[in-house]
């Protein structure tokens, strides 16, 4: 399931057992040119799509913080447990 955020309200998946959070812009091309690929991602996982620019305060999520685009946390119940690029995002998705 993919869910891009409309309002500030990341907090309101962090508790979702498995969740990877998709930090991005409108202005990066790399975002851009990804985002499609993040609906291939199992159902087992929720992914939120970010926009870290408009939605700071869902951007404090990340520790150390949002430091380039696309950032891709993962996150289990609420635990940051892992920063993929997207490289190692394809990886995973082999793996599943």
């Amino acid at each position: 399931m993919v869910v891009k955020l409309n309002k500030d309200n990341l907090a309101d998946y962090m508790s979702e057992d498995k969740l990877i959070v998709y930090f991005k812009t409108d202005w990066c091309n790399a975002c851009k040119k990804e985002l499609p690929n993040l609906y291939n991602i199992p159902d087992e996982y929720t992914v939120v799509v970010v926009d870290a620019e408009r939605h700071i305060r869902s951007s404090k999520f990340m520790p150390g913080g949002v430091n380039y685009y696309p950032t891709i946390a993962y996150f289990e119940k609420g635990y940051f447990k892992a920063e993929y690029n997207k490289f190692e995002l394809e990886k995973v998705k082999d793996q599943l």
